[in-house]
């Protein structure tokens, strides 16, 4: 009898944004993006994803945000009649309409028998481990995230909704060592690190290695929408970042149409399998979403490529000179995002009508594409 859990782990996930309209127009069904890739989500016993804001819209939207996401409902369709199904809610867009939204769609869930781990109407409650039982294994889930502000998610207190916070960290710690002691498999989903980095930070390497130290078989990261590298550290895999799965532009709360950069586009499907007590195996797939947001897996030829990227975005992870790597990249993308960050306004300005750029810019973003421009303009004279 063959015991192994197959999973399958992706990246950030939204049907909404500016795919509802374009399916509309061109008279799509919803799922339309998923008809090639839906047959990797059939051959695995369990799926967990990463839900990129709440199933529902409501009249309390977040203040502090300039884009607020949210996914249709139909979404759930896809995946429900697929293999079990564990969604992570632990994200900085998980409260992007308030209590209203997170509780809609913790009821939907729910009623559609639809796991999901890492937010709930309090702490107790966010902090709470899904466990599955299947073909005699107890499989753990827990989902963790940061208010930092790289990430900015909106964390549960005693009496408030939210997500669960990865700041406890001797708790986690603790947590995962007893759950050890009676599930086979434990699976830590953490929304964290920093958008359009290729690389972890080095506190994200220190945590991931004490929570697959304390027992954890999976530590599959998010949020940065791109992919990274993975490593085995010890028993455990680990999964920096699947980067985007299905993420289409959306509108900022100024009605202004934040386009994706086109690295964002790129997927990565993790598929695992292990019985609780070897070492997990795995294989990853590549792919990229296409202009009519159809989803895409690589051919063979690209495929091959793709594995070459991430094999060379995964030997610096276990470097001991790591820190110093770190520092060097951290200044390095800091200075080419916030040049493409001009770039990207500039080329957005122009193609805009008059109107409504007249109509959607604000004092604030001049400033801030100001300032962008100057240190552009420093760095590059430097």
């Amino acid at each position: 009898m063959n015991n192994e859990i197959h999973t399958l782990f992706v990246g950030d996930l939204m049907l909404g944004g500016e795919y509802i309209s374009h399916a509309e127009k061109k008279d799509y069904e919803l799922l339309h993006p998923f008809r090639l890739i839906e047959p990797h989500f059939s051959d695995v016993d369990i799926v967990l994803a990463n839900l990129e804001g709440p199933l529902f819209e409501g009249s309390n939207r977040r203040p502090d945000v300039t884009s607020l996401l949210s996914n249709h409902p139909a979404i759930i369709d896809f995946l429900k009649n697929k293999s079990i199904c564990v969604l992570n809610l632990a994200n900085n867009h998980t409260m992007d309409y308030g209590p209203e939204g997170l509780e809609q769609t913790i009821d939907f869930l729910e009623e559609h028998g639809i796991y999901f781990v890492g937010a709930g109407r309090n702490e107790i409650e966010a902090n709470r481990e899904v466990i599955i039982e299947l073909k005699g294994k107890k499989i753990a889930f827990l989902a963790y995230t940061t208010n930092e502000r790289h990430v900015g998610s909106v964390l549960a207190g005693p009496n408030t909704p939210g997500c669960a916070s990865l700041a406890y960290f001797e708790y986690i710690v603790e947590k995962i060592s007893d759950l050890k002691k009676t599930a086979d498999i434990i699976c830590i989903s953490l929304h964290w690190g920093y958008e359009y980095f290729s690389f972890p930070s080095p506190d994200q390497i220190k945590i991931a290695h004490a929570f697959a130290d304390a027992g954890s078989t999976y530590i599959i990261g998010h949020h940065p929408h791109v992919v990274q590298g993975l490593e085995r550290y010890n028993d455990s895999l680990i999964i920096y970042s699947l980067g985007n799965f299905f993420l289409p532009p959306v509108r900022g709360t100024s009605g202004r149409l934040q386009s994706r950069k086109e690295i964002t586009k790129e997927f990565m499907l993790l598929k695992s399998s292990t019985n609780g007590k070897d070492k997990p195996d795995f294989c990853i797939e590549g792919g990229k979403v296409d202009p009519s947001y159809l989803i895409i897996p690589y051919n063979y030829n690209d495929q091959i490529k793709f594995m070459y990227k991430i094999e060379e975005l995964s030997k610096p992870l276990s470097s001991d000179r790591y820190n110093d790597f770190w520092r060097e990249y951290y200044i390095k993308r800091t200075e080419e995002l916030n040049t493409e960050s001009f770039i990207e306004a500039f080329k957005k300005a122009k193609a805009m009508p008059l109107r409504e750029l007249i109509h959607t810019v604000s004092f604030d973003d001049i400033k801030r594409n100001l300032k962008r421009f100057y240190y552009a303009l420093t760095k590059r004279v430097s």
